[in-house]
């Protein structure tokens, strides 16, 4: 099995399409009921959400996680790479 929250296993930056992308007309189209599902998935920590181009953890499902455990007190920054360096002491 994978650790989906290794580094090495993680994209760096949204994927072109991504559906987390800032950029909003970049973005891959999903109906709503999808991005909650995903949405609620990510935020139940259940699951990393893979990038459809690369495989690998997606990277603005990182940064949604990342935003939560933030306002949770669990992450000292908001930031993938707390969230990254964070989940290595316990993975």
């Amino acid at each position: 099995m994978s650790n989906f929250l290794n580094p090495q296993n993680c994209n760096k930056t949204h994927c072109k399409s991504c559906i987390f992308h800032p950029n909003i007309e970049k973005r891959i189209l999903l109906s709503k009921a999808r991005i909650a599902e995903i949405e609620g998935y990510l935020s139940r920590f259940k699951s990393s959400h893979i990038c459809h181009n690369t495989n690998k953890t997606c990277y603005g499902g990182l940064q949604f996680q990342s935003e939560l455990l933030f306002r949770m007190g669990l992450i000292p920054e908001n930031n993938v790479e707390s969230l990254l360096k964070t989940a290595q002491k316990f993975l």
